[in-house]
C-alpha cells in the first residue's frame, strides 16, 4: 500500500478513466478526492484541507487546466497529467501519454511520493499553501460551496459505502 492515507485529487473529464484511477488508488489505500471533472469542481473539493499529489487531465477544456497545475504547482503540491500528446506543462513532474494503465499512474504518484516527501504536518501546512495559491479565501460564498460540497461527498461516500 504505497499510497495508504496520502490525499490525491484527480481531475478527469473522462469518467470511465477516472472511475477506474479512484478505485485503482482507493484499492492501495489512498484517500482520494474527485473525481472532479472540471477545475471548478476540483477547486472546491481541495478547500482547506490541502492534497498530497494531483493527477489531472491535461486535456481539459479551456485554459483552465494549464491556470490550475501552475496553481497547484506554486503551493508545492506534485503533480502529474494525463494527456493524448507527449507535450508537458513546465510546472509538472510527470506527464503520462493515454491510453495508460491505472496501475501506471499508481506506480507514478508513489514514485512521487517518496521524492517529495510530507512535511512535518502535510496536510495543515499543504492546505495553506493551496488556499493562498488556488485563492481561495474566507468569504460567505467559498463556506456555502466548501458546505455544499463536503454534504455531496459525505452522501457519495455513504451511497458507495451501500454499493459495496
Amino acid at each position: 500500500m504505497r499510497t495508504n492515507g496520502k490525499r490525491i485529487l484527480i481531475v478527469e473529464d473522462d469518467q470511465t478513466l477516472a472511475i477506474t484511477l479512484r478505485d485503482a488508488f482507493r484499492a492501495e489505500g489512498a484517500v482520494v478526492l474527485g473525481p472532479a471533472p472540471t477545475v471548478f469542481y476540483a477547486r472546491h473539493l481541495i478547500g482547506r484541507r490541502g492534497i498530497d499529489c494531483a493527477v489531472i487531465s491535461s486535456d481539459l477544456p479551456g485554459d483552465e487546466g494549464e491556470h490550475f497545475v501552475t496553481q497547484l504547482a506554486s503551493s508545492g503540491t506534485p503533480i502529474i497529467t494525463l494527456s493524448r500528446h507527449a507535450n508537458a506543462h513546465a510546472r509538472v513532474q510527470k506527464a503520462l501519454v493515454r491510453p495508460v494503465e491505472a496501475s501506471a499512474v499508481v506506480d507514478s504518484v508513489a514514485a512521487l511520493l517518496t521524492v517529495y516527501p510530507d512535511d512535518n504536518n502535510p496536510i495543515e501546512l499543504k492546505s495553506e499553501r493551496a488556499v493562498k495559491a488556488l485563492g481561495l479565501d474566507d468569504n460567505p460564498h467559498m463556506r456555502v460551496v466548501r458546505i455544499w460540497t463536503e454534504a455531496m461527498r459525505r452522501q457519495a461516500d455513504e451511497q458507495t459505502q451501500e454499493f459495496l
